[in-house]
C-alpha cells in the first residue's frame, strides 16, 4: 500500500466513524438515554472538547470530569446558568441544564477567561 493510499484509507475511516458517532446529530462526547442527554467535558489545561454539538429541547446533564491537574479550569463559570463553582481536583461534577432552544449556545469558561468551551444546541 502506498503512502497516499494509506492516508486516503485513514481519512475515509475517520469520516465513516465520525458519521456513525454523529448519527443522532450530536458530538461523540454526548449521549442520550431516557430522554436526557449527558454532555461530558474534561478539564486540565483547558476544557476538552472546546466545541460540542448537542440536541436542543431536552434536559441535559453537563458532567465536568477533572483528572487531577490543578489549573484555572477548575474555577468554572457558566454565565447563562448563573453557575460559578470550584470543581474538585479529581472526580465528576454534574450540572443540570434545562432544555435549550435550537441554535442556542452555552459557554463555560474558567474564572480567568483563559480557557472556554461552547455547546451548540441543534
Amino acid at each position: 500500500m502506498t503512502r497516499m493510499s494509506k492516508v486516503l484509507a485513514y481519512a475515509a475511516s475517520f469520516f465513516l466513524f465520525s458519521a456513525i458517532a454523529n448519527a443522532q446529530g450530536v458530538s461523540p462526547n454526548v449521549s442520550i438515554s431516557g430522554g436526557v442527554q449527558t454532555i461530558l467535558i474534561e478539564t486540565g489545561e483547558g476544557y476538552s472538547p472546546e466545541a460540542t454539538v448537542a440536541k436542543s429541547g431536552i434536559p441535559s446533564v453537563l458532567k465536568m470530569k477533572t483528572t487531577g491537574l490543578i489549573d484555572c479550569s477548575l474555577a468554572l463559570v457558566i454565565p447563562a446558568l448563573r453557575y460559578r463553582a470550584t470543581l474538585p481536583v479529581k472526580g465528576e461534577t454534574s450540572i443540570d441544564v434545562p432544555p435549550q432552544a435550537r441554535g442556542s449556545k452555552l459557554q463555560g469558561l474558567c474564572s480567568m477567561a483563559m480557557y472556554s468551551f461552547e455547546i451548540t444546541f441543534n
